[in-house]
């Protein structure tokens, strides 16, 4: 799995809602519009949700990179809740309503399986793509 480090515009409707901010591991940049997780082990923001095992903090607001730094040194700006539109690998009009899991900083799948929990499919857009509700609270 290849961890992305470009930016992905973020496509939501309506206004944006609450943002949350945390240190961020070494050697870790955080692209605009990619999911933001905090680190199992220490507690920092990082970009892989690591087979599930890091919990799921919010989309990075504005691009953080601490690609040179040290833990900490930098920090990320992250959106708490409000819908965002998500690539899926497959996805249909009975998955709204399901929980919705990302298993990389940019694949998306209503099957918990290796995933972290990142919120309910609230809209069907087509078969690779959907609205979800983020939910940074366990699932």
């Amino acid at each position: 799995m290849a961890i992305l480090t470009t930016d992905r515009k973020i496509t939501k409707r309506g206004h944006f809602g609450g943002l949350g901010s945390g240190p961020v591991k070494a050697g870790i940049v955080l692209p605009h519009g990619r999911p933001v997780f905090v680190d199992a082990a220490t507690g920092l923001m990082t970009n892989t949700p690591n087979a599930g095992a890091n919990k799921f903090a919010g989309m990075a607001h504005l691009r953080c990179d601490n690609s040179g730094g040290a833990d900490g040194d930098a920090d990320v700006e992250y959106h708490t809740r409000d819908p965002f539109e998500y690539p899926f690998d497959v996805l249909t009009q009975a998955d709204v309503g399901k929980k919705a899991y990302t298993t990389g900083n940019d694949e998306f799948t209503v099957t918990a399986v290796g995933g972290t929990y990142v919120g309910t499919v609230s809209e069907f857009i087509n078969g690779t793509l959907g609205e979800v509700s983020i939910d940074t609270q366990a699932a």
